[in-house]
């Protein structure tokens, strides 16, 4: 028998899903290093006219990290939009425009440089289930195993 266990952002608020926090992970704004070289960074969020950001595409509006960009950044022009986290890291790192990235991986990214204007946002990721599945005691398992190694992943983030 098969068990089906998601990783979601935000929270779904399904009634029939049983959800558990998994990880909470900050995100900020990063550009290439060529990218800062060429066009400069915004000196304010509230106006990045002249500067490219690369978002998610329109059907994903609905994502945390889009309110957030709604919120944040004004001005900035965005004529690429990406389906998945891996392409849009991918356009920042070609040096397409600025955009949203999780902190594990743009701290590290040599090539990246973050936004001194960038507040963090912090998001969630919930380990989700169907509440009949997790009647089973072997998706109880799976869940407690997956928890407890989200949660020394999120020490190791905090040290």
């Amino acid at each position: 028998k098969e068990a089906e266990i998601a990783v979601r952002s935000p929270k779904p608020k399904m009634p029939n899903l049983s959800c558990r926090r998994a990880l909470r992970v900050g995100a900020a704004l990063y550009a290439s290093r060529p990218y800062a070289q060429r066009f400069g960074l915004p000196r304010s969020l509230g106006d990045a006219t002249g500067h490219f950001l690369v978002r998610y595409a329109d059907e994903l509006n609905w994502l945390p990290d889009e309110r957030w960009l709604n919120k944040h950044v004004r001005g900035a022009r965005s004529p690429v939009r990406a389906c998945s986290m891996q392409q849009l890291l991918s356009l920042v790192r070609e040096g397409v425009g600025f955009g949203l990235i999780e902190c594990l991986s743009g701290d590290p990214d040599p090539n990246l440089v973050r936004l001194p204007t960038s507040p963090t946002m912090n998001f969630t990721y919930w380990l989700v289930v169907h509440e009949e599945a997790y009647k089973a005691s072997r998706v109880r398992a799976v869940l407690d195993f997956l928890t407890d190694v989200c949660r020394d992943v999120e020490r190791q983030i905090e040290s």
